[in-house]
């Protein structure tokens, strides 16, 4: 039992891990981080040197601290300031950790350091994905930062979070340190596994941080046998799910992995509820700035009507086109006769359902955008003559298809021109607007090239 601040077993139960370094960085003790740390146990430290824990990008950081600090007396840092690294976890991945270092006095000799080494995934509050996304990292380093707040992998047990995002794909993101259960969650998701669409959530869709424990006999083999070396001595795998909800709609869900030893399930998620509901809040917070980022983006850059790119999108693609580019101009022909058979809400219906077809005939890396009007144009990158006439018959046979609507036109046709990217934007684009144009005299719903 641990009495009156007693150190030794205090240094044993402390989440960071605490190291005393000699002057030339050999790890002489290591104690803490609950066991672990970031997969290494302080066994496992003793008699390493930090430099082979430090990210490679930090070592000669870490190196010039030491070569530095080596002849100082203690009066020449009397209040060591706490300094951000990064270190190798034992599965070689990196992580964020804040050092708080305080010199080891030898007769007023430095001859070596405490260190307290502090993960920034324990920090109260999840600083570190916001962190992130204020200095513009890219979203997946986010969500993984996300991922990371609440996981860890000592002697008591070892907790995994993944993050699932359900708009659209169903994207599945994992931690920094995931044993190779990343593969089998995205595995079982693509499999349909969909524990975030239990009905029990129904009642409490606008709480945050609720969680529904997933019944052992409904988690997928594949995670069972993924977790299998995890789960040793009397840990057994535990799984929960935390919904994320927006304006009443479960936009993403945390499947939460354990392998934990027997005990209150009730109590341990009740000690955690105030961070997971802070982890929640900020992904649901995230979520919503990148939706309206998201829309702001296709607002400049997206036809309004359609969808497609815009003119200037197009403009901007065109000018870093290559000389084994083409231009296809596309004219819906006598499209002022449905304006005027049918009203311009059928027109707008009609270019829409066009340029969804003009899209689906085209390759993936082929941009196609709305030129203004009932005018369309496709950028064709990397396409020798005889596949961008091929292109462009398959988007004059499915434009051509019947549509499938009472009010409206039933089917039709457009007129396209061809012409090969030269030099200047102006003359690519005029040559296959000439094209078409003879395509318009020739009797129209026929491609020719220039």
């Amino acid at each position: 039992m641990l009495s009156r601040m007693d150190a030794s077993s205090i240094l044993e139960h402390i989440r960071p891990m605490v190291i005393w370094v000699d002057g030339f960085g050999a790890i002489l003790e290591a104690r803490g981080g609950a066991g672990g740390f970031h997969g290494w146990r302080p066994d496992d430290l003793t008699g390493r040197n930090v430099l082979e824990l430090a990210a490679p990008s930090e070592r000669q950081a870490v190196a010039t601290f030491f070569v530095e600090s080596a002849d100082e007396s203690l009066r020449t840092v009397p209040m060591p300031m706490p300094f951000r690294t990064r270190i190798l976890g034992r599965s070689g991945d990196e992580h964020d950790i804040d050092v708080i270092a305080t010199g080891v006095d030898d007769d007023g000799v430095l001859t070596g350091w405490v260190g307290v080494l502090v993960s920034h995934s324990l920090q109260s509050s999840v600083a570190r994905p916001l962190n992130a996304e204020l200095a513009g990292e890219p979203r997946d380093a986010v969500r993984r930062h996300l991922c990371d707040e609440l996981g860890y992998d000592n002697d008591w047990g070892f907790q995994a979070w993944f993050l699932v995002e359900l708009d659209g794909v169903r994207r599945v993101t994992g931690p920094t340190s995931d044993h190779g259960l990343a593969a089998a969650v995205r595995e079982a998701v693509a499999a349909g596994w969909s524990p975030w669409a239990d009905p029990a959530w129904a009642r409490d869709l606008g709480l945050g941080g609720e969680s529904l424990n997933v019944d052992p006999t409904l988690i997928p083999e594949t995670l069972v046998v993924a977790a299998d070396p995890l789960c040793t001595d009397d840990r057994s795998l535990r799984m929960a799910c935390i919904p994320v909800v927006l304006d009443g709609e479960v936009i993403a869900a945390y499947l939460k992995v354990g392998c934990l030893p027997p005990g209150d399930d009730h109590a341990v998620s009740t000690n955690a509820n105030a961070r997971i509901a802070s982890l929640v809040d900020v992904t649901r917070l995230l979520a919503q700035r990148w939706r309206d980022r998201d829309r702001l983006v296709a607002a400049a850059t997206r036809d309004s009507l359609t969808g497609l790119a815009n003119r200037d999108v197009f403009g901007d693609a065109l000018r870093g086109a290559g000389d084994d580019s083409v231009v296809l101009y596309i004219d819906v022909d006598d499209f002022k006769q449905v304006n005027d058979r049918w009203g311009h809400a059928v027109g707008d219906r009609v270019l829409a359902a066009v340029a969804e077809r003009i899209a689906a005939a085209c390759r993936p890396q082929d941009l196609v955008a709305r030129f203004g009007g009932d005018e369309f144009v496709v950028l064709l990158n990397e396409v020798d003559p005889a596949q961008t006439r091929v292109v462009g018959e398959r988007i004059l046979a499915s434009v051509a298809e019947p549509f499938e609507w009472d009010n409206g036109p039933s089917r039709v046709t457009l007129s396209v021109g061809l012409a090969r990217v030269q030099p200047g934007v102006v003359d690519a684009i005029d040559a296959a607007d000439r094209a078409m144009l003879t395509a318009k005299r020739q009797g129209r719903d026929r491609v020719v090239a220039v």
